[in-house]
């Protein structure tokens, strides 16, 4: 999970080892991202999830959902849902995507993951 840069994934550490020796991250980072502005390139972190099942389970709560409403309308199996947040199983990114998805715009989730009936 380092920076993307057009086409290329690079670790902070080599940033560190290979640009600017004795920095800090902080300074690499901002200096790195002022320079490619400059350019008119932009310099997009990826965002991580470093406890996935406490992340599941705070977005269900603070929309009001049970278990089961909230697997549906993600269109999950309960069972998967509870196995996230009970912490047996990691969901991959983009599932983690789409619970921050719904958390910013649920409606949006539903209506793309459930088609209308007439």
């Amino acid at each position: 999970m380092g920076w993307v840069l057009t086409k290329y994934e690079f670790s902070d550490e080599v940033v560190i080892a290979e640009f600017w020796n004795g920095a800090t991250r902080v300074e690499i980072v901002d200096e790195l991202a002022r320079d490619l502005t400059a350019m008119n390139v932009h310099l997009h972190r990826r965002r991580t999830f470093p406890e996935p099942a406490a992340f599941i389970a705070e977005v269900r709560a603070r929309h009001g959902l049970s278990q089961r409403e909230f697997a549906g309308a993600l269109g999950l199996d309960l069972r998967t849902l509870q196995n996230w947040e009970q912490g047996r199983n990691r969901p991959d990114t983009a599932v983690l995507n789409l619970v921050a998805l719904f958390d910013r715009q649920p409606i949006l989730v539903e209506d793309t993951a459930f088609e209308s009936t007439p």
